[in-house]
């Protein structure tokens, strides 16, 4: 069966992808998002999450520079490194 974006594990795979980029292990990533580790291995591998939950892991993985976007009507999905100015820059 193809991965789609409308499957928990291609979410998950999304996120872990996301985890890593940011060099996050998933401790660190449970602290900042404010869920369990357990929550973050379950929702790795594929078994899902409350969108809440999703909602707060994105939300830590874009405060540590990585953004994990998708679309589930169209299928697209991206996991990039946000760069911002520093202050001094402005």
């Amino acid at each position: 069966m193809a991965k789609t974006l409308a499957t928990n594990d291609a979410r998950g795979r999304l996120l872990m992808a996301g985890r890593v980029m940011a060099g996050l292990d998933q401790d660190q990533l449970a602290r900042r998002s404010g869920v369990s580790a357990a929550t973050i291995s379950n929702i790795e591998r594929g078994n899902g999450g409350r969108d809440e939950t999703i909602s707060s892991i994105r939300s830590a993985l874009r405060k540590s520079g990585v953004s994990v976007l998708w679309d589930t009507k169209n299928g697209l999905a991206s996991v990039s490194l946000v760069y911002e100015k520093p202050d001094s820059e402005e």
